[in-house]
């Protein structure tokens, strides 16, 4: 798992004919391949040359941060969306485990307010079951993967008045 990646410098100066400046929309790296290493890796890596352009620098400096793969299991709050006025629909149970892959240096940082699992009213309106369906609809930035304990969930329309 890699858990961020840095590169210096940021930007190259590129010079050529006026035609072929503004041709240019991005550089690109030669090839790097780099298979199941565990600690930091540094390389310098070459430009692709472009024909008829020069580049300085003409390689980058890749700083490439390796973690380890943990899972994490939060509690969150199974919230119903585009219900109509007059109406709450309850969930049984009211929260759902969703279990998160996530990099050892990030796992502290997952809390269950980073997720949201709802439940679209007009989903159920849809299509009628004594099940509604859970989705996942906000994971946080850096988990490699998550999912929900359970994919549908018993519940309950009631009318407010």
């Amino acid at each position: 798992y890699l858990a961020r990646t840095y590169m210096s410098p940021d930007s190259v100066k590129i010079y050529a004919s006026q035609a072929v400046l503004d041709s240019i929309k991005e550089l690109f790296t030669e090839s790097l391949d780099l298979v199941g290493f565990k600690d930091t890796v540094t390389r310098d890596i070459p430009l692709k040359k472009i024909k008829g352009v020069k580049m300085v620098p003409d390689h980058i400096k890749a700083t490439f941060y390796p973690d380890m793969l943990t899972e994490k299991v939060v509690q969150v709050p199974i919230v119903s969306v585009n219900m109509p006025d007059g109406l709450v629909l309850r969930t049984f149970p009211t929260q759902i485990k969703v279990k998160v892959v996530v990099g050892r240096s990030r796992v502290d940082a997952i809390r269950a307010e980073n997720f949201s699992v709802v439940v679209d009213y007009a989903d159920v309106t849809a299509h009628p079951s004594d099940k509604c369906n859970l989705i996942l609809r906000t994971v946080p930035k850096g988990v490699a993967s998550a999912s929900l304990e359970m994919q549908q969930v018993d519940y309950l329309i009631e009318s407010l008045r």
